[in-house]
C-alpha cells in the first residue's frame, strides 16, 4: 500500500471527466513554433525565420542558443547552423576553412545553448562562449563562432561580455566587413525565458509570451542511425518550460492511470515529452500515436495536468491533437500556520454578480502572501498579492465569475491551503 506523506495534501479540483480535447497547429511544413498554456489553452505562434540566436534572460541564466528549427515545406529554408572556429581573434579575417565542428543546443535543459556546448566541465569558470571572472563577476567572451544563416551567408559572432543583466556581442562578415555591435538587457524581458535576435535584420526581438508551459517546435536531437552511429536529426516535438517537471508513462490506460503511482519519476528534462509520442508508418504513410502512453506535467504553481496525444497530422497541417485533463494542485501542508487564525469567505455560497469578501486574520506580519482563485479545470482566474499585517486583513474578489465550483488558495512561507467557493 502506497503511503502518502503528511507533507503533501491533494486537493482535487476536478475529476477525469473534465478532460478536454485541444489542438495546436504549427502550420503546413511546421513553419512555426507554438507556445501553449495549459491553464488557459491559449497558443502563441512564432515563425521560425524571425530569429537566429537567443539569449537566456533569467537572473542567473547565461545560455546562448542557436535557432535549430527548420520547416519541412518544399520551399523551406534550412535551419541556422553554428560552428566552432579555429580562430579566437574576432578582428581576424576568416573564411570557411576556419570552420570546425557544428554545435547544437543541449537536449535536457534550456541552459545548454549551442554557444555553451564547448564548456570545459573541469573548469568551473568556463561557460563555453566565455569565462567567469570572480573578481569582477563578469562573464568575458573567449571564443569566436561562425554562424551560417538560412540564406547561406556566413557571419562570425562573439559574445563579448555579460555584465550584470546585460549581454554585449559583435558579429559581421567573415572578411571583417559590416561589423555590428549590439547588446541585450535581461531586465527588458521580465518573466520570459529568452530574448531573441535576428542577425540578418540586426534586430532584438521580444517573441515569447509570459504565460506558457509547452513549446511545440522543431529541434535537433541525436538519434540512432541504424548502423551503430548517431545522427543529429531535426524532429518535431514538445519541450517543457524551464520551471516545469513531467512524467512519461507507457504501457498503461491513459484515462485511468494515477500519477501518484509515479511520483518518484518527476523529471525537469525539457525533452521529457519530446517527439517519441508519434511514429511514421511506412505501410500507411501516416503518423501513428501511441494509445498506451500518457504524460503528467507539473506547472510552476504545482498544478498537475494529464496529457494524452490523440492524433498528429504531419507536415500537411502541422496539427497535434491531445486530451488535457486537470488533475489536482499540490500544496505543502503540515497544518494551517499557527499565526493564521482565520481564512474566511463570505457569503459562501454567493450569488453571481456579488463581490466576495474575505478576511485573513494573522498574528504576525507576512510580507509576501497570495490569494488565487481556480476553476475546476485548474485555470487560475484571479490572483492578488497581499502583505499581511497583525490582525484582520480584508480582501475583495471581483464579481465577474460564472456560477460553479471554485477553489480559493492562500499561499505563503512555502505553504498553501484552500477553501471551496460556490457561486450560484
Amino acid at each position: 500500500m502506497k503511503i502518502i506523506t503528511p507533507l503533501i495534501i491533494l486537493m482535487f479540483f476536478s475529476l477525469l471527466s473534465y478532460g478536454q480535447i485541444d489542438q495546436v497547429s504549427q502550420g503546413d511544413g511546421y513553419r512555426s513554433s507554438v507556445y501553449y498554456s495549459l491553464s488557459t489553452g491559449e497558443s502563441t505562434s512564432v515563425d521560425y525565420q524571425q530569429w537566429d540566436i537567443a539569449f537566456q534572460v533569467s537572473s542567473r541564466g547565461l545560455a546562448v542558443a542557436i535557432n535549430e528549427a527548420a520547416s519541412s515545406a518544399t520551399d523551406a529554408l534550412p535551419p541556422v547552423a553554428l560552428y566552432s572556429s579555429s580562430v579566437n581573434d574576432f578582428d581576424a579575417v576568416l573564411d570557411t576553412s576556419h570552420i570546425l565542428d557544428q554545435l547544437y543546443n543541449g537536449g535536457s535543459s534550456w541552459s545548454e545553448g549551442a554557444f555553451n556546448s564547448l564548456t570545459d566541465t573541469a573548469d568551473v569558470f568556463d561557460f563555453g562562449w566565455g569565462s567567469y571572472n570572480p573578481a569582477s563577476h563578469d562573464v568575458i567572451g573567449s571564443r569566436v563562432f561562425i554562424v551560417k544563416l538560412r540564406n547561406g551567408e556566413y557571419r562570425k559572432c562573439m559574445i563579448d561580455l555579460l555584465r550584470g543583466s546585460k549581454y554585449y556581442f559583435r558579429y559581421g562578415d567573415l572578411e571583417s566587413q559590416n561589423i555590428v555591435v549590439d547588446s541585450i538587457d535581461k531586465s527588458d524581458f521580465e518573466n520570459k525565458q529568452f530574448a531573441y535576435y535576428s542577425l540578418q535584420n540586426q534586430q532584438v526581438l521580444d517573441l515569447e509570451p509570459e504565460d506558457w508551459d509547452l513549446k511545440f517546435t522543431r529541434y535537433n536531437t541525436p538519434l540512432d542511425d541504424g548502423q551503430g552511429g548517431i545522427l543529429d536529426y531535426n524532429v518535431t516535438g514538445v519541450l517543457l518550460r524551464g520551471e516545469l517537471e513531467a512524467i512519461k508513462v507507457t504501457g498503461v490506460d491513459p484515462a485511468t492511470v494515477p500519477y501518484s503511482d509515479y511520483e518518484d519519476q518527476w523529471s525537469s528534462n525539457i525533452e521529457t515529452i519530446g517527439h517519441e509520442w508519434k511514429s511514421f508508418s511506412l505501410s500507411t504513410f501516416q503518423y501513428e500515436v501511441a494509445d498506451d502512453q500518457v504524460y503528467f506535467i507539473k506547472t510552476a504553481n504545482d498544478s498537475i495536468y494529464r496529457l494524452q496525444f490523440i492524433d498528429f497530422e504531419g507536415s500537411s497541417t502541422g496539427i497535434s491533437t491531445f486530451q488535457k485533463t486537470y488533475e489536482t494542485v499540490l500544496a505543502s501542508y503540515l497544518e494551517r500556520p499557527s499565526y493564521i487564525n482565520e481564512f474566511k469567505l463570505y457569503p459562501n455560497p454567493i450569488l453571481q454578480g456579488r463581490d466576495l469578501n474575505g478576511i485573513i486574520s494573522s498574528t504576525k506580519t507576512v510580507k509576501e502572501a497570495e490569494v488565487s482563485l481556480y476553476n475546476v479545470l485548474g485555470q487560475r482566474l484571479f490572483h492578488q498579492s497581499l502583505s499581511l499585517q497583525v490582525g484582520d486583513n480584508p480582501y475583495v474578489l471581483p464579481s465577474n465569475f460564472q456560477p460553479g465550483l471554485y477553489h480559493l488558495v492562500l499561499s505563503m512561507d512555502g505553504s498553501a491551503f484552500s477553501k471551496k467557493l460556490i457561486i450560484q
